[in-house]
């Protein structure tokens, strides 16, 4: 759980000129008082963090002339480190913050292994890093003191053993508007994306579900893996399903429920990625959390605090940090994606 003392990172006041979209989605929501200051300053770094500073902050890390360099995701919100370099991953924090400026945010507390800051995380998928050290020119603050990070991400995905059946988040139907880019289809199941790497990325692939059944793939982006989500096509809904609603938003600090082999586990985001109107493959919405799955987790629902209350997103894998965070696909990026309206 994020510390009591972390909480001196934010600032006592919700920032100026907030987009109006972050109001708006912040009184619709649920949040506490604390959870819409996290939000919305949250919401205020992404929209700084962009151009010349998520380029300068790259270009420190990145190779000269690489190609592989790569942004898989972005987000913003409290963010661990040790208080010396451990592995290797770690290291990229840890050193990153053991250069900051004096007039950066950092919470370090003597009593704990692990310090704080609140800033933006980038994560970036470059073979090359792994092999480097951190680089003084990724040093790139925005302005109130917030740093910017870049990591490696190595996402270590929890898909089932292969060949063992895949978990499903939830059921889809198509939405009425829906336009269809491949084969036609009435209600399906969501699962994630990634768990098809045996089986093939291309609808038409027969895919075994953990209770034991078979279902085909019948909607998916063949190419971009941004959106870590497909639709297996299940023919019928099963009797008794309902709809199940999106949660408004989730901001650093909301609880919510991973849905996990195991049992339902309780989790509080660390750092959030939200936009108002783009949901497309060129950048993936994601939340960090602070717990994980294990093996055949991928692809459980994550919702809020409660498995009966709003859809949040759907559980990918683990951050191979330490401590770990988990990563989640937003459900909304996926409903809006693929035009699907969910049901549980």
């Amino acid at each position: 759980m994020i510390p009591e003392i972390a909480w001196r990172l934010l600032p006592e006041t919700e920032p100026t000129e907030s987009p109006p979209w972050a109001i708006r989605v912040a009184d619709a929501s649920p949040f506490s008082k604390r959870e819409r200051l996290a939000y919305l300053w949250a919401i205020k770094l992404l929209s700084q963090a962009s151009g010349q500073g998520i380029s300068t902050a790259v270009i420190g890390l990145a190779q000269p002339g690489s190609s592989q360099a790569e942004v898989v995701d972005i987000s913003a919100g409290f963010v661990s480190f040790g208080s010396k370099t451990g592995q290797q991953l770690d290291a990229f924090r840890t050193f990153r913050m053991r250069e900051k400026s004096a007039e950066e945010r950092t919470i370090i507390d003597g009593d704990s292994e692990l310090n704080y800051t609140f800033g933006v995380v980038i994560g970036i998928n470059d073979p090359k890093l792994f092999s480097r050290e951190p680089d003084l020119r990724q040093l790139v603050s925005l302005p109130g003191g917030f740093p910017v990070i870049v990591e490696p991400r190595a996402l270590v995905t929890q898909g089932p053993p292969y060949p063992s059946g895949v978990s499903a988040a939830c059921y889809a139907t198509p939405s009425v508007s829906k336009r269809f880019y491949g084969p036609r289809w009435s209600s399906g199941i969501v699962i994630a994306r990634h768990v098809l790497a045996n089986y093939g990325f291309s609808t038409g692939v027969s895919i075994p579900m953990s209770n034991g059944k078979n279902y085909s793939v019948s909607d998916i982006d063949p190419a971009a893996t941004t959106i870590d989500a497909a639709i297996l096509d299940c023919g019928a809904l099963p009797t008794g399903t309902k709809a199940l609603p999106l949660a408004t938003a989730v901001a650093p600090s909301s609880l919510v429920s991973l849905a996990l082999h195991g049992g339902a586990v309780a989790a509080q985001v660390l750092r959030i990625n939200d936009h108002p109107n783009y949901f497309g493959n060129m950048m993936a919405h994601r939340a960090f959390v602070d717990k994980i799955g294990t093996s055949g987790d991928s692809g459980s629902l994550v919702t809020g605090p409660s498995l009966s209350t709003d859809a949040v997103g759907i559980y990918i894998g683990r951050c191979g940090l330490s401590p770990d965070e988990g990563l989640v696909q937003s459900l909304r990026q996926v409903v809006k994606y693929f035009e699907i309206d969910l049901h549980i």
